[in-house]
């Protein structure tokens, strides 16, 4: 019975220990007050980055080093000496906080430590930020925000702004945002929710979802499907790789793929409506309340609502108006057919 309770006693002091070692403390944690902030500056070659913002004028700065999944903090002699090989320096200058991580000598072999930063700041505040190896995440700021990474995601919450933001190596998430919006990213999709302003969206390698969102918008993917839930103002989209799915959307519309159909749900058109397939049928459900010049063109077109237009879909064309014309119709599909509803 002795030897079963000291095993037991044993297991869960291990399991402590372990766990304790994978506690995201942090090596360092520097303090900015009675500083005027108007940006912030993080470069790292090996980690993430986290910024949010506060109602305070003061900031906070903490770094984090990682290595196979655990966190360090200073005196740990397990990665001192590999610590040396690098250089962490956090400061303040001319208005801006200056925060970095890079090895001593870049060339000169592998290095296996992971330094990223979190940071809290003014929420009014500008940025410019880089890593080459984690992924990036902001929150609550406001101003000329500018971000990069080579090897992780990007996820955003209530930026406004000017907001330019790129990924080589993950996706991007972004709500609750406003302002001029570029994102792009070479390997991963793009998710963007409850936003507005001038929003442009490119992605090599997923597909795009959009929901809520006014303003202009460009969504541009060559390597999935796009969805569109809830959309007024202006949209452009276009796939290479995937169907188009539009529900719920108003205003001067153009929306075109090549690797699929399109499932359209118009409430009302701007100056203009295009939509084009080089791969599949489209479907569309248009505003007949309101005036239009049509433009149809398939291998077929069936519709009940069309009768006083054309009276032989089955050739493929369609032009004329509805209610005297109006908005600019134009719906193409190479190789497919045209159902208008």
């Amino acid at each position: 019975m002795k030897k079963y309770n000291l095993l037991v006693l044993m297991c869960f002091a291990l399991t402590l220990v372990f766990a304790q070692s994978k506690d995201e403390k942090p090596y360092l944690v520097k303090n900015f007050s009675n500083e005027k902030i108007e940006k912030l500056q993080v470069n790292t070659s090996g980690g993430g980055i986290k910024v949010a913002g506060t109602d305070s004028k003061d900031a906070q700065v903490r770094v984090f080093v990682r290595k196979n999944n655990n966190y360090y903090v200073q005196g740990d002699k397990e990665i001192e000496d590999e610590l040396n090989r690098y250089i962490i320096d956090v400061g303040f200058s001319e208005g801006t906080i200056v925060c970095s991580a890079k090895p001593r000598e870049p060339k000169s072999g592998n290095y296996r430590l992971s330094i990223g930063f979190e940071v809290d700041v003014p929420k009014n505040i500008d940025t410019d930020l880089h890593t080459s190896g984690g992924g990036i995440t902001m929150k609550n700021l406001n101003g000329n925000l500018k971000f990069k990474t080579s090897g992780g995601g990007l996820k955003l919450a209530g930026l406004s702004g000017k907001v330019e933001g790129k990924t080589s190596g993950g996706g991007i998430d972004l709500i609750d945002s406003e302002g001029n919006i570029n994102l792009n990213t070479s390997g991963g999709g793009i998710d963007v929710s409850n936003s507005k302003g001038d929003i442009y969206l490119n992605t090599s390698g997923g597909g795009i979802d959009l929901k809520n969102l006014k303003g202009n918008i460009v969504a541009y993917t060559s390597g999935g499907g796009i969805d569109v839930e809830t959309v007024k103002g202006s949209l452009d989209v276009k796939t290479s790789g995937g169907g188009i799915d539009l529900n719920n959307v108003a205003g001067d519309i153009s929306a075109k793929t090549s690797g699929g159909g399109i499932d359209a749900k118009i409430v009302k058109i701007g100056e203009y409506l295009h939509l084009s397939t080089s791969a599949g049928n489209i479907n569309v459900d248009l505003p007949f309340n309101q005036g239009m010049d049509l433009d149809l063109s398939a291998r077929k077109i069936k519709s009940t609502k069309l009768a006083k237009v054309s009276n032989n879909l089955e050739s493929g064309k369609v032009k004329g108006k509805v209610n005297g014309g109006g908005a600019e119709v134009k719906i193409t599909a190479s190789v497919g057919s045209i159902i208008v509803e």
